[in-house]
């Protein structure tokens, strides 16, 4: 069976996700395409600058990846190829969400219908936590003609920073931010105790995992089941 080469998926923003791209740098890395140390830093090529001459330059890990995520679908090629040549194909570990969901017996019982215009925030003045119906379904954009389909909501966090000259704003967060497995007609009130668990869950946690670990956890989150991952 040959495998089709990958082609860029992107999140809301329209840019590369975050989990493929970072999954493809570290490939490169593990596999010596490019040089570095995952977490930590990447060497990338840069072209003379007004105050650099060209060359490699030592550049922050984290950076990189956001870096890479505009890439273009000929730029991503080149390090495929480059995999490819050494025997890897990559494949997505990730589905379009940022993780596969096992959605079980997970069926519509409520007599609210779906509700488009939710939009909820909460904040603890650290973090902001977000939840909103994107239209998601059981496999990609809701149908409403398919009896079988259920509306999920979707979570976004946020973490506020200072710009150098001392301004504030909310960073988003994609390794944390995630489609859910909450249905759409969950009650406002039930969708705010979530979104608490969700900020306490970033808020402690963080101090303890990476953020892909901690995405990967909260993604399972569903309306039944979010009171068992409260976290003191």
């Amino acid at each position: 069976m040959i495998m089709e080469k990958y082609k860029i998926r992107k999140n809301e923003e329209g840019k590369m996700l975050f989990t493929d791209a970072k999954e493809i740098i570290d490939l490169c890395i593990i596999n010596k395409i490019m040089h570095g140390e995952i977490g930590n830093y990447v060497f990338i090529y840069h072209e003379a600058g007004p105050t650099s001459p060209e060359g490699f330059y030592k550049d922050n890990y984290c950076s990189t990846i956001k870096a890479f995520q505009n890439a273009t679908q000929e730029d991503v090629d080149v390090l495929l190829n480059a995999l490819e040549e050494k025997g890897i194909m990559y494949k997505p570990t990730s589905n379009e969400y940022g993780n596969y969901f096992d959605y079980g017996e997970i069926v519509k019982n409520n007599d609210l219908p779906y509700r488009k215009d939710i939009d909820i925030s909460i904040s603890n003045g650290e973090y902001k936590v977000s939840i909103w119906n994107a239209n998601d379904g059981k496999n990609g954009k809701y149908n409403a003609d398919d009896k079988d389909d259920l509306n999920f909501l979707r979570y976004s966090v946020s973490e506020k920073n200072r710009t150098e000259y001392g301004d504030v704003f909310w960073d988003y967060i994609p390794e944390i931010s995630s489609s859910t497995r909450i249905l759409a007609d969950t009650s406002d009130d039930t969708l705010f105790k979530i979104a608490k668990v969700i900020l306490d869950n970033v808020t402690v946690l963080s101090k303890m995992y990476n953020k892909k670990v901690i995405g990967e956890r909260l993604s399972l989150l569903r309306a039944d089941n979010f009171e068992s991952f409260r976290v003191k």
